[in-house]
């Protein structure tokens, strides 16, 4: 097996486990999470990016979606952990329209949900508990 593929094999595993974490964690209806592995970028509707939640207007068919090529595990998983946010924040209703409020609240708690995550799995003396209302306004 050539060591790219070992490499893509155990960012999955490792992908799949925080994916995992957070719908455990907030105990929200699952919903698809597609990485686009060999893609840096993906087509969003208002444009290109690193990943995008969609839904239908009615709230129906949400999803996840986020690339994983150069970037690498870590800036997939905070990928995920934004668009995660962007779930939770239209959960609670939240507008969901391109507000730069919404962004710029996604990327603060996506950043913290990330780094809970490697800290509970990292540290041995350290442990992050709690459940942050990350889809309420940041004051």
């Amino acid at each position: 097996m050539a060591l790219g593929y070992m490499v893509v094999k155990k960012a999955k595993r490792h992908i799949n486990g925080f994916v995992n974490h957070l719908f455990e964690m907030y105990r929200v209806p699952r919903i698809p999470v597609k990485v686009m592995y060999g893609y840096d970028k993906i087509a969003t509707p208002s444009g290109i990016g690193f990943g995008v939640y969609s839904e239908n207007p009615d709230g129906s068919d949400a999803r996840i979606y986020v690339g994983y090529g150069r970037m690498g595990k870590a800036v997939t998983m905070v990928c995920i952990a934004h668009e995660f946010v962007h779930y939770l924040q239209s959960l609670h209703g939240r507008a969901t329209c391109d507000n730069i409020e919404l962004e710029e609240d996604a990327e603060y708690w996506a950043q913290a949900l990330y780094n809970q995550y490697r800290i509970n799995k990292k540290c041995s003396n350290l442990r992050v508990d709690g459940v942050a209302e990350v889809w309420r306004r940041r004051k």
